[in-house]
C-alpha cells in the first residue's frame, strides 16, 4: 500500500469518525446504532496505520489477495447493518400497529360515549 493511500485512508477515516460523533452529539443518530460507524471507522485507520494486518489475516484465512478479503468483510458488516436495521424496522411496525389499534379503540369508545349523550 502506496504512502499516499495509507494518508488518504486515515484522513478519510478520522473524517468519517468525526462525521458520525457530531451526528451522534446533534441527536441524529443513536448510540447503539453508531457504534458499528465507529468500529468500521477505528478498523480502516487501524488497517491504514498497519497494513501488514490485512496481508497477515488473509494468509490465516487462505485467501489469495489482501482486497479479496477487504471485500469479503466489507460485505459482511454490510449484511450485518442490513439485518439489525431490518429488525428495527420490524419492532417499529409491530408497534405502530399496536398504537393504531389502541388508537382505534379509544376513538371507537368515544364515538359511542357521545351516541350515549
Amino acid at each position: 500500500m502506496s504512502n499516499i493511500l495509507r494518508l488518504e485512508l486515515i484522513l478519510f477515516s478520522i473524517i468519517f469518525l468525526v462525521f458520525v460523533i457530531k451526528t451522534v452529539n446533534k441527536k441524529k443518530l443513536w448510540l447503539q446504532h453508531s457504534l458499528v460507524w465507529i468500529i468500521i471507522s477505528c478498523s480502516l485507520i487501524l488497517i491504514s496505520v498497519f497494513p501488514g494486518i490485512v496481508t497477515w489475516l488473509s494468509d490465516v484465512v487462505k485467501i489469495d489477495t489482501p482486497s479479496n478479503l477487504v471485500y469479503l468483510l466489507g460485505i459482511i458488516a454490510l449484511l450485518i447493518i442490513s439485518f439489525s436495521h431490518s429488525i428495527v424496522i420490524s419492532n417499529q411496525a409491530n408497534k405502530i400497529k399496536t398504537l393504531v389499534q389502541m388508537v382505534s379503540i379509544e376513538n371507537y369508545i368515544q364515538q359511542k360515549v357521545k351516541e350515549k349523550i
